[in-house]
């Protein structure tokens, strides 16, 4: 007979907190309708996502840390793009009602209605941004650009349907190697 022990609710608590606090460093990928694992990369101060880093534009391939619940971008001084970070910036998305933003990255320390850098979770290896009310929500979309291979990261607050879009979902899990 095999004994079934309930494990303490502040144990996986503990565990999440845990897991919600990575320091070393990570790539976020995308992963969609015709999207297979592009990496999330710097542009201008935007998140974008796409095969190829148009580096003459500014672009820069990046890893993350999170440090409770922000997300610090880093170059990426192993792969591709000319782009550089000043500062010590974090993700950000606009939360506010019917937004439908690019996130970016901001220096700025203070969490608005239009600008939050805080609340990010992991679930698994998929990234979730917590609602006041307690809500886990993955609203992320890719939508065209007018560059070949690369699309804009996009928070749809209400989640609608957006043109030229597809729902993404970002995970720190790269994809797998083709042989």
């Amino acid at each position: 007979m095999v004994s079934k022990k309930l494990v303490p609710l502040n144990f996986w608590l503990v565990l999440v907190q845990f897991f919600n606090t990575i320091n070393a460093d990570f790539t976020l990928y995308a992963y969609g309708t015709n999207i297979s694992g592009l990496p999330v990369f710097y542009m201008n101060s935007l998140a974008y996502i796409g095969y190829q880093i148009p580096s003459d534009l500014g672009g820069t391939n990046i890893t993350f840390t999170m440090n409770d619940t922000s997300l610090y971008p880093q170059k990426n001084t192993t792969a591709g793009g000319s782009g550089t970070i000043t500062g010590n910036p974090k993700l950000y998305i606009d939360t506010s009602t019917d937004a439908i933003a690019q996130p970016g990255f901001t220096t700025n320390d203070t969490d608005t209605t239009a600008a939050t850098t805080t609340g990010f979770r992991f679930l698994g290896t998929d990234i979730y941004w917590k609602a006041s009310d307690g809500t886990l929500l993955a609203n992320f979309w890719a939508t065209e650009t007018d560059m070949d291979g690369v699309w804009s990261l996009v928070w749809n607050e209400p989640d609608d349907t957006l043109d030229n879009s597809t729902p993404v979902v970002i995970q720190n899990m790269a994809p797998a190697a083709r042989i």
